[in-house]
């Protein structure tokens, strides 16, 4: 068994990189919250007594779901435009 190189670190790096983990397992986290934030948010309006629902409430409600979901738009959009532009990209030799 033979002690990995630095260049086998460095191309496990590159791979990990190009993979884009942490952003990926970021927004998966930050996706899972906002569902969360949503589902409790209509669970409380929901369950309130229908007397006891104002307008208020319901302006509240909308509010952060509105927030939530257009931070988590624009955490989306950032992403997608962030990371590794693929064109111009110089091509690899065929070796066969």
């Amino acid at each position: 068994m033979r002690w990995p190189t630095k260049q086998d670190c460095l191309d496990a790096c590159e791979v990990f990189d190009a993979a884009r983990v942490v952003p990926r397992s970021v927004l998966y986290s930050f996706g899972s919250w906002t569902i969360y934030i949503s589902d409790r948010t209509l669970f409380w309006y929901f369950h309130l007594a229908a007397p006891d629902r104002t307008v208020q409430d319901a302006g509240l409600v909308t509010g952060v779901i509105t927030a939530v979901t257009t931070i988590f738009g624009l955490t989306i959009k950032f992403y997608n435009n962030s990371g590794r532009q693929w064109v111009g990209q110089p091509k690899v030799p065929n070796d066969t």
